[in-house]
């Protein structure tokens, strides 16, 4: 490692990448500061998030002493650090390490699901857009699946349900599917209506028909009911309007589906 003079203050000079390997060996007593803030700083907002690996607010010398370490555990060859690019070999990477070998995976992943298998090298820019990412694949981990996902029709027909009960959850690519959340709200109200269809079936006469008021054809009725509602909700709401101003009445354009009557 290099050190310059400052005044009366001896101060590291990190010019070689190999300096990063040796970054543990300093003391502490050698550090301009044991610790700074995790924000407000000009310098990458998404890498000071990184280096603040407790995330409590702080970035700390064991906090950089262990980003350095894992730079050293992931690199072949440090001094690529100081070309300054935002672009990384793949041959760059450790083969012989977890930390290497997992990230290389992931880089391999990243470029196949880009559209880009035979791609040497891995940019920046290639991990910008998340959601371009994953939207190659529907098993992304994220914990939520669509109707993609499987070839099975009974669990394509299950996933729609699920989605048209309750709405589901985006995923990362950014889709509509299903998590735990939105399986596990559609078996509660699976539980309720079964309850409900159940109790159904003890009703005394009185409640049957207070419940039932069309009896066998009440579902029926009520679907007949739905597919005219907003019409109805349309229609008597202009009737309102029209006792209050006898003017709307001949403001067909504001219904233009109903003039005659009105």
């Amino acid at each position: 490692m290099r050190f310059r003079r400052e005044g009366r203050h001896l101060e590291l000079e990190l010019s070689r990448g190999v300096d990063i390997r040796h970054l543990s060996e300093l003391d502490e007593v050698l550090w301009v500061a044991l610790s700074s803030p995790a924000a407000g700083l000009e310098f990458d907002r998404r890498t000071l998030e990184l280096l603040d690996a407790d995330r409590d607010g702080r970035i700390r010398t064991r906090e950089v002493r262990d980003a350095a370490k894992w730079l050293d555990s992931v690199l072949l060859d440090l001094s690529i650090l100081e070309q300054g690019r935002a672009i990384v070999p793949l041959s760059q990477l450790r083969a012989d390490t977890d930390s290497g070998r997992a990230v290389g995976l992931a880089a391999r992943r990243i470029l196949a699901n880009l559209g880009k298998p035979e791609a040497d090298q891995i940019a920046l820019l290639d991990l910008g857009d998340r959601s371009r990412i994953e939207s190659a694949v529907s098993a992304n981990g994220d914990g939520v699946i669509d109707a993609g996902a499987t070839e099975d029709p009974a669990l394509i027909l299950a996933i729609d349900a699920i989605l048209r009960i309750t709405g589901g959850e985006r995923d990362l690519s950014g889709t509509q599917g299903i998590g735990q959340a939105s399986v596990a709200q559609f078996f509660a109200e699976y539980a309720r209506f079964r309850n409900w269809l159940e109790a159904e079936r003890t009703l005394t006469e009185s409640q049957r028909a207070v419940l039932l008021p069309f009896g066998d054809v009440t579902a029926a009725a009520f679907r007949s009911f739905e597919a005219v509602e907003a019409a109805l909700d349309q229609f008597f709401g202009l009737c309102q309007l029209v006792a209050y101003d006898r003017a709307v009445e001949q403001a067909a354009i504001l219904c233009p589906g109903l003039p005659h009557i009105l």
